[in-house]
């Protein structure tokens, strides 16, 4: 059997996004079918981006990635439909954890930031599921559950 730093190793897709709340409420902070890849490599590096599916395009559409374009509003709308970051990862074998320690974040702030979560296999090593620590959002204490399943790339 592979170890957990060996496991991680790929591209996954996220199948769900959910929080649960300490009262044993379930949100979803993305909506019910959040989009998401996350990738590791060999090499110790990792980058992950989530989404709210369905997301509309701003009416004056951007010519450069960079710049500004759309109304406060579509651009208010926009950042808050969407997460990610990117940096490199260690992990803790003996606790069955990854530590995502970040270089690059969508939120102002989070960068030299180290994000814990726990990481639990399917039996095939196919499906995985990260759990973080529990932490408060808006005064109730919750923790974040994201399932991923592995991407099998095909050329052909």
């Amino acid at each position: 059997m592979s170890t957990v730093a060996e496991a991680l190793v790929g591209s996954w897709s996220l199948v769900s996004y959910l929080t649960r709340s300490d009262d044993g409420t379930i949100g979803h902070p993305l909506g019910g079918d959040a989009l998401g890849l996350l990738l590791y490599s060999a090499d110790g590096h990792m980058s992950g981006h989530l989404m709210r599916n369905g997301r509309e395009p701003f009416q004056e559409q951007r010519q450069e990635p960079v710049g500004r374009s759309g109304t406060d509003a579509e651009v208010r709308r926009a950042f808050n439909d969407v997460f990610g970051y990117g940096g490199t990862y260690t992990v803790d074998e003996s606790r069955s954890e990854v530590h995502h320690h970040l270089e690059v974040c969508v939120l102002p702030g989070w960068t030299a930031r180290t994000l814990s979560r726990s990481v639990e296999f399917s039996d095939d090593r196919e499906a995985l599921t990260l759990t973080s620590g529990v932490r408060v959002v808006e005064g109730v204490p919750q923790y974040a559950e994201l399932r991923w399943r592995r991407v099998r790339h095909h050329q052909g």
